[in-house]
């Protein structure tokens, strides 16, 4: 039996497109969140790194590809967005 996954994310775009099409990539702190105590703490984290870096905060959620798993996995990166732009607004 295979299922499909879903990549869900919010933040700063992973690439621009440089000088001559070349591609250049931000840095940014990569997170994985799932609505956890700990993800949520691990935000907290990168936001405030990332604030004191200059950097961007890119925060994932993986989920089987479902109507209501996808609707639970945006619910999961909401929340995740709104505690590190409260934490380090700017982010």
């Amino acid at each position: 039996m295979t299922r499909d996954f879903v990549l869900m994310y919010a933040g700063l775009e992973p690439a621009t497109l440089g000088a001559r099409g070349v591609v250049a990539m931000n840095p940014v702190i990569l997170v994985g969140v799932d609505g956890s105590e700990p993800s949520t703490a691990a935000v907290g984290w990168a936001a405030e790194d990332a604030r004191n870096r200059g950097l961007g905060v890119r925060l994932v959620h993986v989920c089987e590809q479902t109507e209501v798993y996808a609707q639970l996995c945006e619910l999961a990166l909401k929340a995740a967005k709104e505690e590190a732009c409260r934490l380090a607004p700017g982010v």
